[in-house]
């Protein structure tokens, strides 16, 4: 499974690193973590190349998913970002954020989604208010 994954990582980073992805880029970036590196891919000015640029800051050997993502909202934080959304089920991520949120120089929103759609606003200061609306 883990060749799989590695083989699928590589197909979408050189299939976006193309540059019939610019225009669909747009002025967003992407990033791709593939194994323990990650890559920044963004279009270039006029929207006709794709610019790869591997991220140093963003180098990581664990493989949970968990902790990466918080890595990156950090990383996201430290470039300027006024807030950062994490979207996921996984009640792990929800801990970790939890528990790292005061350390981290951004708002923070956090979108879980169980049986019910939850939203959580989680900022600097740890309030939290709930809103709960079931499908």
């Amino acid at each position: 499974m883990e060749h799989s994954k590695a083989a699928l990582t590589q197909f979408l980073l050189q299939e976006w690193s193309s540059k019939e992805y610019a225009i669909r880029l747009r002025k967003q970036a992407l990033f791709v973590t593939a194994v323990d590196r990650c890559f920044r891919l963004k279009a270039d000015h006029g929207m006709t190349e794709v610019i790869k640029v591997e991220v140093v800051d963003l180098q990581w050997t664990q493989e949970e998913a968990d902790t990466r993502m918080l890595l990156h909202v950090a990383h996201t934080a430290d470039l300027g970002a006024p807030a950062v959304v994490i979207k996921s089920s996984d009640s792990d991520v929800h801990g970790c954020h939890y528990s790292v949120s005061h350390q981290i120089k951004t708002q923070l929103e956090q979108e879980r989604r169980l049986h019910c759609h939850w939203t959580r606003t989680w900022t600097k200061s740890m309030q939290h208010p709930l809103q709960i609306s079931c499908l």
